[in-house]
């Protein structure tokens, strides 16, 4: 953990999973093939009513932000998404820019206190940030609560404008990566 350092906190390369899945399956017999094909940019499906999910990480400036806009991106008006920090500061360039390049547009999101949503009620919370998992605050009506580990890019000290930039996009890329799969399992449970 990043956080205190006495929680080890494991990931799978999930693409890396599937992709073995699937080899599995092809290789015991060609009807096992996935009938319908990894979720693309754009779901083809509607959850009604609208899921809602909220990103949560310490200073809510650079990896819920970007959770929040690529989610809102990939899923449209499937999906309610928010995020939000117990010390939040404010967005970090980087992140702003790092999307923007992806085609993402966070430059109007603020960042704001955990706080703000503790009366609310969730589909999902996803933490994405050691400290924050280890303090986050309890959300009575939530469904599921989840854990992705990431580094926080922003604590990182860079020599330049790109090279943080590239500690930020690899983030974005490991983010867009959950996200599908999360967006999966979130089309199974709620799909019309």
């Amino acid at each position: 953990s990043t956080a205190d350092g006495r929680d080890i906190y494991y990931s799978l390369d999930l693409d890396r999973l599937r992709e073995g899945y699937a080899a599995a399956a092809t290789a015991l017999h060609p009807g096992l093939l996935p009938t319908h094909p990894f979720l693309p940019a754009s779901p083809p499906f509607q959850i009604s009513p609208p899921v809602r999910v909220l990103f949560l990480c310490t200073e809510n400036s650079a990896r819920s932000q970007m959770a929040e806009g690529l989610l809102r991106h990939l899923a449209g008006d499937a999906i309610e998404v928010y995020s939000a920090g117990s010390q939040p500061t404010e967005i970090h360039p980087s992140a702003i820019r790092v999307l923007a390049h992806m085609g993402v547009d966070i430059s109007q999101q603020h960042s704001k206190h955990v706080e703000l949503f503790r009366d609310q009620s969730f589909d999902t919370i996803v933490t994405v940030c050691d400290r924050m998992r280890e303090e986050c605050p309890t959300f009575p009506d939530t469904h599921e609560l989840i854990h992705w580990s990431f580094p926080d890019p922003a604590a990182g000290e860079y020599r330049s404008e790109e090279e943080a930039d590239a500690a930020f996009a690899l983030i974005a890329q490991q983010l867009v990566t959950r996200l599908r799969h999360l967006l999966v399992l979130l089309a199974a449970e709620h799909q019309q």
